[in-house]
């Protein structure tokens, strides 16, 4: 029994490794993407002054674990130390084993408080372990001045105390586990394995996972983005833009302005994909005030100021990354592409527009932006996807029709283009000619759409054309009822 405590210690950091590699993994990539730990005594004294030692040790941690074969070594190692701390300081101020196993108890609470939130941070998992190492050696300086006599056993204990330790340390087991899986939010863990995806260019997960997501019956505007992100990419984001209701209309392509630590965050996005790396760099400045500079937005902000022929501007985002533990190399990488945009990969759209006297960014809507990004770069078909598709998110149907010629896609017209070029043709009760590009199905499958719209038949409506552009218009686009 005694080895079996023993070896104790070493499951519970197994444990701890495989909690945080498997089911936690995506507080472990939260944690790695926002630490803003730097080495060099500048950050050491910034950090310390403003937040104090613990922010700074905190701050180390979390760097740590963007490798996540050191990082989360490190904690499991850490948390599972508080077992054997804490049963040393029960044994030797009560001279008798830790038969409650609380020991078991304070190593899971202890990894508990630390790991299992992206709100939490790792302060209790180096911090208690301290505070415990303290004590035990306090407790052992007690203990050697004092001369205290043996201790009685406890009769009825005799023979059954390891039956005991081991039940009870089990069932700490059994608690923590239902503690670390119920404190789990499923929706969070499924927005950060989908960034994460996004990050590496596993775009087929990203559409597994946000498919899973939105087709439970979520609405989340960020999953949205992310998936339009992608299906842009793959030249569909007509096709798919509908399959599942835009409960947030233009919002679930690109977000506006609201001064959100969600949407600067992620707010470059939309416009680094459709070229608009301007744009893309002011939401990325606005991403460093908020979230500090985390190894994601410096990189960004570097490639950024490379891809715009900006090497001095790029040169001070590398020389922060050149000091943030694992991320030597690619700014190195950065360093080598400063004088080269193309070595980037970006698309820059508007490098040679020099408007005049000025053009002023929508903040709030893409779509004014990407009319201008798609005059200047006729062959930016992301670009041309996101504007009409952000034309009809906005119940625009007139501007859609009228920039539709110069932007379909070649072959026939998505399902959806047709759905909004006739309903351009009965706009404000006015007659039109008939599109010749919308076909007799699309008309067909109006007139049934209207049809169930009059009866009320709210069943057979949803199941028919929740996809539809019809429906999106008349029952769930948020800017407005109508087309205009």
């Amino acid at each position: 029994m005694r080895l079996i405590r023993y070896f104790y210690g070493l499951l519970l950091a197994v444990a701890y490794y495989l909690c945080c590699t498997q089911w936690l993994s995506y507080v472990i990539y939260f944690y790695a993407g926002h630490s803003t730990f730097r080495y060099g005594k500048a950050y050491f004294d910034e950090c310390v002054h403003l937040n104090g030692l613990t922010a700074y040790i905190d701050n180390w941690l979390t760097a740590m674990l963007a490798r996540p074969s050191v990082g989360v070594t490190i904690v499991a190692l850490l948390c599972a130390s508080v077992y054997y701390l804490t049963d040393g300081i029960i044994r030797r101020i009560s001279r008798r084993p830790d038969i409650a196993a609380l020991s078991v108890a304070a190593s899971i609470a202890t990894f508990t408080a630390s790991v299992t939130r992206t709100q939490s941070s790792p302060t209790a998992a180096w911090l208690v372990p301290l505070c415990l190492a303290v004590v035990l050696l306090a407790v052992m300086a007690v203990n050697a001045f004092l001369h205290r006599g043996p201790v009685k056993p406890i009769r009825f204990l005799r023979g059954h105390d390891g039956l005991i330790w081991l039940v009870a340390a089990l069932i700490w087991s059994g608690v923590g586990y239902y503690r670390i899986f119920s404190s789990i939010d499923l929706s969070e863990r499924a927005m950060v394995l989908t960034e994460k995806a996004l990050r590496e260019g596993n775009y087929n997960e990203v559409i597994e996972r946000t498919d899973r997501y939105l087709g439970s019956g979520h609405s989340n505007r960020l999953m949205s983005l992310f998936r339009n992100y992608v299906l842009a990419h793959r030249g569909r984001l007509a096709d798919g833009l509908l399959d599942y209701p835009m409960h947030f209309g233009l919002g679930g392509l690109a977000f506006p302005w609201n001064t959100n630590s969600l949407g600067c965050e992620y707010g470059a996005l939309p416009y680094e994909a459709t070229g608009h790396i301007n744009e893309a760099l002011h939401w990325e400045n606005e991403a460093l005030v908020v979230w500090g500079p985390t190894p994601r937005h410096l990189t960004s902000l570097a490639r950024y100021n490379i891809a715009m022929g900006r090497p001095d501007a790029a040169r001070r985002y590398i020389r922060l990354l050149e000091r943030v533990p694992f991320h030597e190399e690619e700014a190195r990488m950065l360093a080598r592409e400063v004088n080269d945009p193309a070595a980037t990969g970006l698309r820059y759209s508007l490098r040679d527009y020099d408007p005049a006297p000025a053009e002023w960014s929508n903040v709030t809507n893409i779509v004014h932006d990407l009319e201008c990004v798609c005059a200047v770069d006729s062959t930016n078909t992301i670009a041309q996807q996101y504007l009409l598709c952000g034309l009809l998110l906005g119940n625009n149907v007139s501007r859609f029709a009228e920039l539709l010629p110069a932007y379909a896609p070649a072959g026939p017209l998505p399902r959806l283009y047709q759905e909004a070029l006739l309903l351009n043709e009965l706009r404000d009760d006015i007659k039109r000619d008939p599109d010749p590009r919308v076909s007799n199905d699309t008309r067909a499958r109006f007139h049934r759409f209207v049809k169930l719209s009059e009866t009320g038949n709210d069943i057979a409506l949803r199941s028919e054309f929740l996809n539809s552009y019809w429906y999106y218009v008349t029952y769930v686009s948020p800017h407005g009822r109508k087309a205009r």
